[in-house]
């Protein structure tokens, strides 16, 4: 009886053991997987922030066209003005 306790507690250390380097590893992996979630998206407010910017770039675009299309029409007028 006493030879198969102990098989027991050495079976059920190493089940111990195993869960247990099972449970650091699912650790370590989630840990990992929400420092990268957080390195992308993080709390919301960064992806929010990236929109905005993204907006005002597209805003900024539209600004410099038209400033472009005045600058040309100035340069176009004062040519034909002292063209003639």
């Amino acid at each position: 009886m006493d030879d198969l306790s102990s098989v027991i507690l050495s079976e059920l250390r190493a089940l111990r053991d195993d869960f247990n380097e099972h449970t650091r590893n699912t650790t370590e992996r989630l840990t990992k997987l929400e420092t990268q979630m957080y390195a992308i998206v993080g709390n919301g407010v960064r992806l929010g922030q990236a929109e905005e910017d993204i907006e005002s770039l597209k805003q900024w675009r539209w600004r410099m066209a038209g400033i472009t299309t005045a600058v040309s029409t100035v340069i176009s007028v004062l040519a034909w003005f002292i063209k003639h």
